[in-house]
């Protein structure tokens, strides 16, 4: 239940070989990493185990995007993660719907892209991500795995659409936009009259 409800996503594994009828001779390491993407099939899994090649497969130099590649309050983004954290009680839970108190007294939508860390209850521990949100209704990418509990408590963090706008208007935090808005496309001859 605890692996289908995502709470040992990226879990360090390691493999070892052991002789139980010859415990002095120790035991053989035979892999070690994390763990990867899961699969269910009826009552049976199979997990992904990625090992160090794996890093290989990251980009070498930063691609180019329009909209801010850095992580929210991250260290390329530069803004402090406590200032956009909030703690609040569930008062409500229908489907993926989330009634909070009290009320958020913020910007309608502030938790857009942002996430619901939960602190109590059967959810406790599991992370949530929050796609639109009011003054006291989150709605969540899907329904908690199991039913939340009225008081439960939430640790609420603020999201970014990684747009420019938002970086600068929003946060005042332009400097630090890791993104290309204005740099054209592969489209940029379809947007004038006349061209192809």
């Amino acid at each position: 239940v605890d692996l289908i409800a995502g709470r040992w996503d990226g879990a360090k594994i390691t493999i070892t070989l052991f002789d139980w009828t010859q415990p002095a001779a120790g035991q053989r390491h035979l892999a070690s990493g994390e763990l990867g993407e899961v699969s269910f099939s009826n009552t049976t899994f199979q997990a992904e185990l990625r090992g160090l090649t794996s890093l290989l497969d990251a980009p070498i130099v930063p691609q180019t995007s329009p909209g801010c590649r850095a992580i929210f309050c991250g260290s390329d983004c530069g803004l402090n993660i406590q200032r956009f954290r909030h703690a609040v009680k569930v008062s409500g839970v229908t489907g993926d719907q989330v009634t909070i108190m009290p009320p958020f007294a913020g910007a309608v939508g502030s938790f857009a892209y942002g996430n619901a860390r939960w602190l109590d209850g059967p959810n406790c521990g599991l992370v949530s991500d929050i796609i639109s949100s009011d003054t006291d209704t989150l709605t969540l990418a899907r329904a908690p795995f199991t039913d939340a509990q009225t008081g439960a408590r939430l640790i609420l963090t603020e999201g970014c659409d990684k747009t420019l706008a938002a970086c600068a208007g929003r946060f005042g935090n332009a400097v630090n936009f890791r993104g290309e808005p204005h740099l054209p496309g592969n489209d940029v001859l379809t947007r004038y009259p006349g061209a192809g």
